[in-house]
């Protein structure tokens, strides 16, 4: 997950972002729909200013103490942002092979958007998380073009 704190959302009392309320926000947003989420299902990747944007721009992951069957029997898919990674196995393959098809359909129409950008770090941050004794095969996954041999 991923996304710009906002004082008019996120704010304090005084108008300061509150990294833990965009946060949740997100998750919200993103992932869980009417379920709300609990702090302790978030993992912080970062905080970052991006694109010369005031506020502060969080990513992490958000960790589920449910399964998806479960997931999906709670919260309508519709209402998440994130609705092409639904069904999507969390694994080096499936998640690899994602991101190389959407960076080849961002490529061609018009280069990455930031959004589409921060998705894939987000992905590759959880996948090197999850796998970190694999990641040179994370690497070698993401293999965009394939180098010509001369003859």
């Amino acid at each position: 997950m991923s996304g710009t704190g906002s004082p008019l959302f996120d704010g304090d009392a005084d108008g300061h972002c509150d990294p833990f309320r965009t946060a949740q926000r997100e998750a919200f947003e993103e992932a869980t729909g009417p379920l709300p989420p609990d702090m302790s299902w978030i993992a912080f990747s970062g905080l970052a200013r991006t694109f010369k944007v005031r506020f502060p721009f969080l990513f992490g992951e958000l960790r589920l103490p449910i399964t998806a069957s479960q997931l999906l029997s709670q919260v309508p898919p519709q209402s998440w942002e994130s609705r092409g990674l639904i069904g999507m196995p969390f694994t080096i393959d499936a998640v690899t092979q994602w991101i190389v098809q959407r960076y080849r359909d961002q490529i061609g129409q018009r280069g990455l958007s930031a959004t589409v950008g921060t998705t894939f770090f987000s992905l590759l941050e959880s996948l090197l998380y999850e796998y970190p004794d694999e990641w040179l095969r994370v690497i070698g996954a993401l293999t965009f073009v394939k180098k010509s041999v001369a003859t």
